[in-house]
């Protein structure tokens, strides 16, 4: 970065990178004259110059900005932020937005759109192609926000879907809020819930299209009829089973989902049954693990009377052995022989 070959700085103020974690800095970077400027342009003797950050951007931002860490006289390099080694994957790119279980060319929209270089009007435009700009459903300018998440349509599908699974809108402003909002509660990958949103947006990109170029009209019933046979379809193909529909299975038959549900579990009373008169019974349970393993269990009279107690660390090679290991060796050193041993194994 200190030898300026990455202009990674105003990225930022193009909104692409964020420099800390409160936010991306194109808020606070008003102007556009300095989009060449280079990280080495804003560095001096060794650190961040903060004088020269205060002139570009806020000066809160300058100062959290100053603390970011840079390793001087390294080599320039790009990396990827959310993996542990700093390498892009494109199973991680997948993942960001959810995007586990359908098809790729609704997971290659999601994932364009996250990088915020779907080609509406605006983003052509700045890649120095100069058109007007007009969205195909009002006489808004065609941005990424209004394509996808503001205008009138767009807004009222995010609602009625939204409505659908039971929880209120609330108006997004990019596809990661999109997917936050929708997938707070759900922690099974490719759960509907994280396709769903990415299903909502190939329709809108699908129905803005064949009404830009095909001339069709662009309709919230279309919108609508697109997303319920995608999903439909997603269903059909048996891409999701049960578990992803954990939490809104009321919603399958709104789908025409083909999926297989799982046998009601079978319920059973368990009772502790006391021992013959002079044993003694030990219940007993262990937790097995790589580098060593647990054990604890419970001694008790034919009335049930609490003997003793015990909970040990051990080296067995399975969860049984971790039991009986653990329970005879210290049975016989406490003197308790005539034993009825009980285990969940």
């Amino acid at each position: 970065m200190l030898n300026g070959e990455l202009q990674g700085y105003f990225h930022v103020a193009k909104g692409l990178d964020s420099w800390h974690h409160q936010d991306t800095l194109v808020a606070s970077s008003d102007t556009e004259q300095n989009l060449k400027l280079k990280v080495k342009d804003v560095w001096t003797n060794g650190a961040w110059d903060l004088g020269k950050l205060t002139n570009l951007i806020s000066q809160e931002d300058a100062v959290v900005t100053s603390q970011i860490h840079i390793q001087a006289g390294s080599p320039d390099q790009l990396l990827w932020k959310t993996t542990s080694n700093g390498q892009f994957s494109l199973k991680d790119a997948y993942s960001l937005c959810g995007i586990t279980v359908f098809q790729k060319k609704i997971s290659m929209v999601a994932w364009t759109l996250y990088q915020g270089l779907i080609p509406v009007d605006v983003v052509v435009q700045r890649k120095g192609v100069q058109l007007a700009s007009q969205c195909v459903c009002c006489n808004h300018i065609e941005t990424l926000e209004h394509v996808f998440f503001t205008n009138a349509i767009t807004n009222k599908v995010w609602i009625l879907v939204a409505s659908m699974f039971g929880f209120t809108h609330a108006p997004y402003q990019n596809v990661q809020g999109a997917v936050i909002a929708w997938t707070l509660a759900v922690n099974t990958k490719g759960h509907i819930r994280q396709i769903i949103p990415m299903v909502i947006i190939w329709a809108l990109w699908e129905a803005r299209n064949q009404s830009k170029h095909d001339g069709t009209t662009y309709t919230f019933h279309k919108v609508m009829s697109r997303v319920m046979v995608t999903t439909t379809y997603i269903c059909k193909s048996c891409l999701i089973s049960y578990k992803h529909w954990k939490g809104d299975v009321t919603m399958v038959e709104h789908f025409q989902a083909q999926i297989l549900v799982p046998p009601p579990r079978a319920l059973s009373v368990v009772t502790w049954a006391k021992p013959s008169i002079g044993v003694l019974k030990l219940n007993v349970d262990g937790s097995y693990g790589l580098s060593h393993s647990a054990a604890g269990g419970v001694l008790r009279d034919s009335n049930g009377d609490l003997i003793m107690a015990f909970s040990l660390t051990t080296h067995p090679s399975s969860p049984l052995e971790a039991e009986v290991d653990a329970a005879l060796n210290w049975c016989v050193a406490n003197n308790f022989t005539l034993l009825q041993v009980e285990t969940d194994n």
